[in-house]
């Protein structure tokens, strides 16, 4: 029984973790755009309301951060091509694609 419980604790700080970390990537994205590029570990982590200790704990370091936001993106991308695609009946990938594009 002890161990289904520390099981269920493990999987609910795990998805504790993984939104946490999908904050702070949205974080990073939102303090790009209002910087630029070249924006700062302390920028990035006053947006996030949170130290830089965090931003390194979940990502590394910024190029770790960079990746993130890549891979982010680019998920966010194939979700919604993805879902223009089902929506339209399977027709719609490419007018999906660059209705992405246009954003």
């Amino acid at each position: 029984m002890a161990a289904s419980k520390e099981d269920r604790r493990n999987t609910r700080w795990e998805e504790h973790r993984n939104e946490r970390r999908r904050e702070l990537i949205e974080s990073a994205i939102t303090a790009v755009k209002k910087y630029g590029y070249d924006t700062s570990m302390d920028q990035i982590a006053a947006e996030s309301k949170t130290s830089k200790s965090i931003l390194y704990k979940y990502f590394g370091d910024k190029e770790g951060l960079q990746y993130a936001i890549g891979q982010h993106t680019i998920n966010s991308l194939i979700d919604e091509i993805g879902h223009k695609s089902l929506s339209s009946g399977g027709g719609g990938v490419l007018p999906g694609y660059l209705g992405c594009r246009r954003r």
